[in-house]
């Protein structure tokens, strides 16, 4: 499951909207208020083609309806206020009539869902998810006043150069790597308790990924006392690559270099280290992981996950 995937599948119910007040839009998640009473408008449909394509050419994401999103204290756009508007059944409806001419070609893939005020359908005021996924087509947006090729860029949707149009083009030879982590049983001592990582990547795509780069770290240290690092198997080999430590990327950061000779095929999952986590108590929450991934003409991702 990828970052706009867990999104969109996390916000099922009035209380998943409401906690995204003060969450800043990123390249996965956007924020955007219904303006017009009746049908879908232009500028609605401008949104849509421009998402459409957009998220398609990064690694999918997400459009909340309904949320009015305006510039933080460090310029980027966050959730201020929801905004739910009526007949949102109605709007889902029309957004699905809409997507096959949001772009040239079809995104595929593209869902939307339907959230109530408090839960409370009778009321027909609420908001809307629309989710779109990657994809390793190239998609022109076709919508109200655009006709172009767009990506996600921060909290923005701009168009794309000449050069990253002709790259999109070679996409279906790419890798596209996604992350995994692995957990195990824990061990406990009188004074503290250990919980084993090991992380990994899958090759989801269909070209063979070259010069990998992982980094990972803990998304907190709250409750960490000590971490020891290990390769894939438990040892200290690396047969697979050198790892090395990038603790500004995070907590207790890891950063991992394969082998030159060393490639991951379509389908194939390489297990490449990992760590053992001393926790202060059997009672902490159990840290998350943050992870950045590069590899030769692949889009570099970044995203957090928890371990199993």
């Amino acid at each position: 499951m990828n970052n706009a995937q867990a999104i969109f599948d996390s916000l099922l119910a009035y209380a998943d909207i409401h906690n995204l007040i003060g969450k800043q839009e990123d390249v996965f998640i956007d924020f955007k208020q219904r303006w017009a009473r009746g049908p879908i408008s232009s500028d609605e449909k401008t949104i849509v083609s421009k998402a459409a394509s957009g998220f398609a050419h990064q690694q999918g994401g997400v459009l909340v309806w309904g949320i009015e999103a305006d510039k933080g204290a460090n310029g980027i756009d966050e959730a201020k206020a929801l905004k739910p508007f009526t007949r949102p059944k109605q709007f889902k409806q029309e957004l699905e009539d809409y997507t096959k001419y949001a772009t040239e070609p079809i995104v595929d893939g593209v869902l939307h869902r339907v959230v109530f005020v408090n839960d409370d359908e009778p009321s027909d005021r609420g908001f809307v998810i629309s989710y779109f996924p990657r994809s390793n087509a190239v998609h022109r947006s076709l919508g109200g006043t655009t006709n172009d090729f767009y990506k996600r860029h921060g909290d923005s949707f701009t168009p794309l150069s000449t050069d990253e149009v002709r790259g999109l083009f070679f996409r279906t030879l790419a890798p596209d790597l996604e992350f995994v982590v692995e957990g195990g049983p824990g061990t406990r001592t009188p004074h503290y308790c250990t919980y084993p990582y090991r992380f990994g990547l899958r090759n989801a795509g269909s070209g063979i990924a070259r010069f990998v780069s992982l980094y990972v770290g803990l998304s907190t240290n709250v409750g960490v006392l000590q971490v020891h690092q290990f390769d894939g198997s438990g040892n200290l080999n690396y047969p697979f690559g050198v790892l090395s430590d990038a603790r500004e990327f995070a907590p207790y950061g890891m950063h991992f270099i394969t082998g030159g000779n060393i490639v991951i095929y379509p389908g194939e999952k390489l297990m490449l280290c990992g760590m053992s986590c001393q926790m202060a108590s059997m009672d902490a929450p159990m840290p998350g992981v943050r992870y950045k991934i590069f590899a030769e003409h692949m889009v570099p991702k970044e995203g957090e996950a928890q371990r199993p």
